[in-house]
């Protein structure tokens, strides 16, 4: 039997990585999971928009993990739903915090691979709600899209630079999008050193509004750009490839 992906009791319940509350909004699109690792890029469409993925024990699954979906649900409904929506410093984190926690969830879909957070960051993030070290999350609006999209790249080049890597998952949910970045850097690296990625040529800043690490200023959805449909929506997951 697998151990819990925050834990190590038994993982003996199923975890909604798209949350069902959520996609009871969005019953009878197209859903898309994919990965990119290297060069290879996979899709699973599906017509039934529900990830049940075995990877947590119960008192996880409901307890914190259920406090945080209490604490994300008003603010994501209101912005699936409403032309405008406040994000104080307050909501940017708890945003942040459902984001990353539905990333790591992901991620535990792959039984083949060693999952990109480890042991110690996933159980920093059960016990004291702590963000990886390096981590970035941003969230967009997206026009023109009704579909529920999600999108795990690993990034790094072993030729380049065998000690830095990456990690990014796109969250997107008809009109708001999330995305969350780990950069990986050498170990002597301290975690309080600002890291800079090189983006694709188009006006991010203009898209994404910075959730984490949070500036303390108040925020307000939707962003001043969006993006379109689903060519929007792959600019996005693919805005860090060369």
């Amino acid at each position: 039997m697998s151990i819990c992906h925050f834990c190590y009791e038994p993982a003996r319940s199923n975890e909604d990585a798209w949350p069902l509350w959520l996609i009871s909004k969005f019953d009878g699109v197209q859903a898309i999971m994919g990965a990119d690792i290297g060069a290879k890029s996979q899709r699973w469409p599906t017509d039934t928009p529900r990830a049940r993925i075995r990877c947590v024990c119960k008192r996880c699954n409901n307890e914190w993990m259920s406090q945080i979906e209490s604490a994300t649900k008003p603010t994501i409904e209101q912005m699936i739903t409403s032309e405008a929506t406040p994000l104080g410093p307050e909501a940017q984190v708890v945003l942040a915090r459902w984001a990353v926690k539905t990333a790591m969830v992901f991620q535990a879909a792959d039984r083949l691979r060693e999952p990109f957070y480890s042991r110690a960051e996933r159980a920093a993030f059960k016990e004291r709600f702590e963000l990886p070290a390096h981590t970035s999350v941003w969230a967009a609006t997206c026009v023109e899209n009704r579909s529920v999209f999600t999108l795990a790249s690993v990034l790094g080049s072993e030729e380049f630079n065998p000690t830095v890597s990456g990690f990014v998952t796109s969250l997107v949910f008809g009109p708001l999008a999330l995305q969350v970045l780990t950069i990986r850097p050498p170990v002597e690296i301290p975690n309080t050193t600002r890291i800079t990625i090189e983006t694709s040529a188009n006006p991010w800043q203009e898209i994404l509004l910075p959730l984490w690490p949070s500036t303390g200023e108040h925020l307000s959805w939707p962003t001043r750009m969006a993006l379109r449909g689903e060519d929007g929506v792959n600019l996005l997951a693919t805005r860090f490839r060369p």
